[in-house]
C-alpha cells in the first residue's frame, strides 16, 4: 500500500502597525492569522483519513518600546 500524505492549502493574513509617538516611545499592535485558517493534513489519497487538524485561532499582540 502506498501511503499518500497531503495538506489543504491555506492563506494566512497577518498585519502589524507601529506608531512612533515620540523620539523615544513607540507602540506596536500585531495580528496573526486574521483569516482564522486551520491546518488540515491527511493520509491515503483514495480514502482520505485526517491525521492532523489544528488551529491557532486569531492572535493579537500589543506592546511598546522605550529607547533612551
Amino acid at each position: 500500500m502506498n501511503d499518500f500524505v497531503g495538506s489543504k492549502a491555506t492563506r494566512n493574513i497577518d498585519a502589524k502597525v507601529t506608531w512612533q509617538t515620540t523620539d523615544f516611545l513607540s507602540f506596536t499592535v500585531e495580528a496573526l492569522n486574521l483569516t482564522n485558517q486551520t491546518e488540515d493534513r491527511w493520509a491515503y489519497q483514495d480514502e482520505p483519513l485526517v491525521t492532523q487538524y489544528s488551529s491557532t485561532g486569531r492572535q493579537i499582540f500589543a506592546g511598546f518600546r522605550l529607547s533612551l
